[in-house]
Parts: C-alpha cells; sequence; structure tokens
C-alpha cells in the first residue's frame, strides 16, 4: 500500500513539474517582444536583436562566416534577424547555421527590402 501511494505521489509530482514547464514556456513566448534593427557598417549592414527594447545581440558582421563580413545589403541582414527572432520566440538557440544564411543570401536578389 505504501509502494502504491509512493508511485502515485511520483506520477502527480512528474505530471506537475511538466504542466509548470509547459506553460511557462507558453507564457515567455507571450511576454516578450523582440524586434530586428538593421544597422550600417561602414563596410555593409548588420543587425541588432532587441528584446522587450533592450539590445540582446549586436550582429555587425554575417553569422557563421569565417572573418568579418557584413550583409551588403540591408534585405539579408533583415531577414537573418528575423530568422534569429523566430528561434528565440521558439526556444531554439538562435545560432545561424552556413546553410541558412547561403539560403538568405541567395533567394535576396528576388526580393527588395522592406523595413
Amino acid at each position: 500500500m505504501l509502494r502504491m501511494i509512493n508511485k502515485k505521489t511520483l506520477i502527480g509530482l512528474t505530471l506537475l513539474i511538466m504542466l509548470v514547464v509547459v506553460v511557462g514556456r507558453f507564457h515567455n513566448k507571450r511576454n516578450h517582444h523582440y524586434t530586428v534593427d538593421v544597422i550600417n557598417i561602414e563596410q555593409g549592414w548588420g543587425y541588432n536583436i532587441l528584446c522587450d527594447n533592450k539590445l540582446i545581440i549586436h550582429q555587425p558582421y554575417m553569422p557563421a562566416k569565417n572573418g568579418q563580413f557584413t550583409f551588403q545589403n540591408k534585405y539579408d541582414a533583415k531577414k537573418t534577424g528575423q530568422l534569429v527572432v523566430k528561434k528565440l520566440q521558439n526556444s531554439q538557440s538562435p545560432r545561424i547555421r552556413i546553410d541558412e544564411l547561403d539560403s538568405i543570401i541567395k533567394n535576396s536578389d528576388k526580393v527588395t527590402y522592406q523595413p
């Protein structure tokens, strides 16, 4: 009988913890407002990510590239920053992979920049 109570208590606590985690993630997504600010660098473009008007990421150079290469246009910087925001909103690492960056840059000649 005692063993049965302990199992029920353990299952109950586990479910409670899972509920708190799920509600916490949902709550965090709803309460944070992310914005992308495109910034002009001497050699090109970069971006800043703000969370609730507070700077959390300053990215003057292309992520995932070796060296200090700036974006050649506002569109590429904005789209890359938007991908970072999407990842943050989904509780993912904000890191950009080289294939993601290449996809954005490859498609940039098809679309013009819209602020």
